[in-house]
């Protein structure tokens, strides 16, 4: 087998559904396998989808247990040598797939290879994606809004590549999750995804492991994907902002230590208070009220200091 194609589900099944055809319509010559990990979902679609699709291995989980862990039980049933990582809220180029193992033949030093992102009105999403592996400067500038103010800066825009050309490849410090492709290989020498990373952080954890052991990765723009954003997540506003924060302490007490991840915990903390200030100018500009409700979930949230504890306590 060339290639494993693992989605995990969740609640996502008329997207998924799109997803599935759109590799069936693209221009695949190798060897593939196609497999679904349902984490659970409450949409009761995902078992009338089987006989649509008999090639595709549905494997249902008995509880949500996230998408690192998701991965894992897909990577664990997978035959293929190199692993496509994909969102069902995804539709895949005709030469994608393609084009992706072609390049990450092409040479042994790359380790995970992603496409070029776009939304769904054909607007480039990439943009918004991280480059690099996320660091305290890098949340610095971004919780301070100086990437936004410096947005040509490779400096205080260095997270989200400032001056970045989206036609060109590039070794990045990080591909996004949303599809990934990966050799086994690298899985076999680094582990599984770290299923402490509910949703967020685990692709920036699994290339920093995986640059660590010598790998390359590659931002391939001969290769898209529409990226349909947020689709796959049916989770609530406030559980998604408690998911990011949490494995974001979680990740900087693995990678940088106990130090640093107080240090990110004050400086969102800080951050989060003086957004706070700004709820009248969210007000008056769209009167939108979930804004102002985001920003107060993520303040409270890290004044409860039980919740650094349990990020850090490993």
């Amino acid at each position: 087998m060339d290639i494993s194609i693992v989605i995990v589900n969740y609640n996502s099944s008329a997207v998924l559904q799109n997803c599935l055809r759109s590799i069936y319509d693209s221009a695949i010559s190798v060897e593939y396998e196609i497999i679904v990990v349902d984490n659970n979902s409450s949409d009761s679609r995902i078992s009338g989808m089987k006989s649509k699709f008999l090639a595709v291995n549905f494997v249902e989980l008995p509880k949500n247990v996230g998408f690192a862990a998701g991965n894992n039980a897909g990577i664990a049933l997978a035959k293929g040598r190199y692993l496509l990582l994909l969102n069902p809220d995804t539709i895949i180029g005709k030469n994608t797939i393609e084009s992706l193992f072609g390049r990450l033949l092409s040479d042994d030093s790359i380790g995970i290879i992603g496409p070029k992102i776009f939304y769904g009105d054909n607007s480039l999403q990439s943009r918004f994606i991280p480059k690099k592996v996320p660091t305290l400067f890098h949340l610095f500038c971004e919780m301070f809004y100086l990437d936004k103010m410096f947005p040509r800066s490779r400096v205080m825009n260095s997270y989200f590549g400032a001056n970045f050309d989206y036609d060109r490849e590039q070794w990045v410090g990080q591909i996004c999750g949303a599809c990934l492709m990966i050799r086994k290989a690298v899985i076999e020498k680094i582990g599984l995804f770290d299923e402490r990373f509910f949703l967020y952080f685990d692709e920036a954890d699994l290339c920093l492991r995986a640059a660590r052991a010598g790998f390359k990765m590659l931002y391939f723009p001969d290769a898209s994907i529409v990226h349909l954003e947020g689709a796959s997540s049916a989770s609530s506003s406030r559980r998604r902002v408690d998911n990011y924060y949490m494995t974001q302490l979680y990740f900087f007490r693995k990678h940088y230590g106990i130090f640093q991840t107080f240090l990110l915990y004050c400086l969102n903390l800080t951050g989060f208070a003086l957004r706070s200030l700004t709820i009248p100018l969210y007000l008056a500009k769209d009167r939108d009220a979930r804004k102002v409700l985001r920003h107060f979930w993520a303040f409270t949230y890290h004044l409860n200091l039980l919740n650094l504890k349990e990020a850090v306590t490993t």
